[in-house]
């Protein structure tokens, strides 16, 4: 996974005070399986979801390179003691990894199978549901199984 340190990447990040999406070169210092830290020079908001585009995509790989966007929430966003211009180090934990540049690739919450971008079921935050699993869903009559099944889905997901 160190393969990645120090490639570029871009990441699409909502400015703080103009409320503008802005697309950002990062530099990834460290990743894991569940998230990455990166060099900017523009600061985050944590808590607020940003998008990173992975510029070197590498596919059948096991890594950060393996995907070409991921959307992330940011949990921490540090001033760099760094040379003239402002840094930012900015932590980041995975949301959602996708192969799909157009938009992120869900796994279903109750089959697995991947759902692309414009076919998702969301039926709570971070619960998606593939098309034939959300008509089944919707099909169980409200009550206890139902809540049994959101609750089983929640706890998957969370």
């Amino acid at each position: 996974m160190d393969m990645l340190k120090g490639w570029l990447n871009a990441a699409a990040m909502k400015h703080r005070s103009s409320g503008r999406i802005l697309m950002l070169k990062i530099i990834i210092a460290e990743c894991s399986h569940s998230g990455m830290c990166f060099e900017t020079d523009c600061p985050a908001k944590t808590e607020t979801n940003i998008r990173i585009k992975t510029l070197n995509h590498l596919p059948n790989t096991n890594g950060p390179e393996a995907y070409r966007l991921y959307e992330a929430k940011v949990k921490w966003c540090r001033d760099l003691p760094v040379t003239d211009a402002p840094r930012y180090g900015v932590g980041v934990q995975y949301l959602v990894k996708s192969l799909n540049i157009e938009g992120p690739d869900y796994p279903c919450s109750l089959c697995g199978d991947i759902i692309s971008y414009g076919k998702i079921h969301c039926v709570e935050e971070f619960v998606y549901l593939c098309s034939a699993c959300f008509k089944h869903y919707q099909s169980l009559p409200d009550g206890m199984i139902k809540k049994g099944v959101m609750d089983f889905l929640i706890g998957n997901v969370i």
